[in-house]
């Protein structure tokens, strides 16, 4: 019997009984459903049809699970299956094996998980971006393969919570790693278990990177599935944050229970960016130096490099007040169709999917913010990408972000 098959009318996965879950139970279940997955792709007609005058050959690892997984397009032929292709790829994409999961059931996007960090990219990025157009049969034929697998969202959890004891730090370990650290990349007090130990895991980060400073900057990440947020408090170093002293807010800008710590003062500047912008899952107001002055100094933000093209003109607003409603209202409106905004006289502000994705979109504007203003120093007018490969990315970009 083919191990693809289901073993006596049992779905996969019911080997499996009982036992806590584990990578070998992970890597066992996605082996047997991506060998199905491979043969559907390998017979049906529109992906037939999609290799037609087409040479790409795409390698998935699936790095968690030691696992790798191949489609090779060659003018109408298709070779799908598991382990390497037989020939080198055009594009390896690196993710763990509930990234891949969730990229072909539709419950994640491939080139804003690739912003985030959730997926590595290397190869030739045409050819990547021309798989989008197949993505829905892609979903379709990887459902009807799924549907032979038993509970593989549960072993997902089981595996992350395994990996999760084993790396996670207790309490005791956390306080003595805080005791001993320097001001300005110390470990959180307390650990919650919760979405808050990476609001505060950002805040070090941003705060080591000089981008917030001591008082100066805050972050906030939206509770999934509710109107709500966790925030930065009020008035609070940045240096020594942990998080029990987040506030809970709704996007009205009203706290949620009784917290010893008021919420930032700047609260309202977020929730006009969730509410004008649903996608957006975290929100960092940085105090970022180079990105001030570009908006001090009056300097376009240009697509000098991939990255500054995927994010593209970045609106400004002119100088209010902070903490206002008012520039509240300005900074929603201009985040409706746009990753970030530069404040006049302020600083940055930038939505992302999740934290991961707003640090790096904050550091990518910052670092092409440096190099424009030492552009403009030397009297040299920086090159721009091609106008087609700009908006090429631009448009990928409006994807990712």
């Amino acid at each position: 019997m083919s191990a693809t098959q289901p073993r006596n009318g049992q779905p996969i996965g019911s080997e499996y009984p009982g036992r806590l879950g584990s990578i070998e139970e992970v890597r066992a279940q996605m082996e047997q459903l991506l060998d199905m997955f491979a043969q559907r792709l390998n017979r049906d007609e529109k992906i037939l049809s999609f290799s037609e005058g087409r040479q790409v050959t795409v390698r998935y690892e699936l790095n968690d699970v030691n696992l790798s997984f191949y489609m090779s397009f060659d003018n109408g032929a298709v070779c799908c299956g598991v382990g390497d292709p037989p020939e080198k790829p055009q594009v390896t994409l690196k993710m763990k094996a509930d990234i891949l999961d969730k990229l072909f059931t539709g419950r994640e996007n491939g080139p804003r998980a690739a912003m985030s960090g959730k997926l590595s990219f290397t190869g030739d990025t045409i050819k990547a971006m021309s798989l989008q157009r197949i993505q829905k049969d892609f979903n379709r034929l990887y459902a009807e393969a799924r549907a032979y697998v038993r509970d593989l969202d549960a072993a997902f959890r089981r595996a992350a919570d395994n990996r999760l004891q084993a790396n996670y730090p207790t309490p005791e370990e956390a306080l003595a790693a805080d005791a001993s650290s320097t001001p300005v990349a110390r470990v959180p007090r307390i650990l919650v278990g919760d979405i808050r130990d990476e609001v505060i895991s950002t805040v070090a980060e941003m705060y080591t990177y000089g981008l917030i400073t001591s008082t100066g900057g805050n972050v906030s990440m939206r509770i999934p599935g509710r109107e709500e947020m966790w925030i930065t408090p009020n008035s609070s170093f940045k240096g020594a944050l942990h998080p029990n002293m987040l506030v809970r807010v709704d996007l009205e800008g009203n706290s949620i229970g009784n917290f010893p710590y008021a919420p930032s003062s700047e609260r309202m500047l977020h929730c006009a960016v969730y509410r004008n912008n649903p996608r957006v899952g975290a929100v960092i107001h940085s105090h970022a130096p180079k990105a001030t002055t570009l908006g001090l100094a009056g300097l376009p933000f240009l697509p000098i490099s991939t990255e500054a093209a995927f994010i593209g003109e970045i609106p400004r607003v002119p100088f209010i007040m902070p903490g206002t409603i008012e520039l509240a209202d300005a900074v929603g409106a201009a985040a409706k169709n746009a990753p970030a905004v530069i404040m006049q006289n302020h600083g940055l502000i930038v939505g992302g999917s999740n934290l991961r994705h707003a640090i790096d979109i904050t550091l990518i504007i910052e670092q092409t913010a440096d190099k424009l203003i030492t552009c403009q120093a030397l009297g040299k007018t920086p090159p721009v990408l091609p106008d087609e490969i700009a908006a090429a990315l631009k448009g990928l970009g409006e994807i990712i972000v």
